[in-house]
């Protein structure tokens, strides 16, 4: 069985870490969006998927309608 961490509508809100380590018996993390509460926060962004980034585990995520394409694709970067 493949146990899969689901989240999203986070909104900078500083409980990355603490949503991480919930999701960390999982096998994989799956992100939604809407991580940041401004749209064009390419910082914010990766602070808010750096948590689920060091868990090394399978990390899938989409940008919500907080984030622009913009600012998505330079966190991506």
């Amino acid at each position: 069985m493949v146990k899969i961490g689901l989240f999203s509508d986070n909104h900078s809100s500083g409980l990355e870490d603490v949503i991480a380590r919930s999701l960390a018996e999982c096998d994989m993390i799956v992100c939604l969006g809407d991580t940041i509460e401004g749209n064009d926060d390419s910082p914010g962004i990766i602070r808010a998927l750096t948590p689920f980034c060091d868990m090394n585990l399978p990390l899938y995520a989409i940008p919500g309608n907080y984030e622009t394409y913009a600012a998505w694709n330079k966190a991506s970067e």
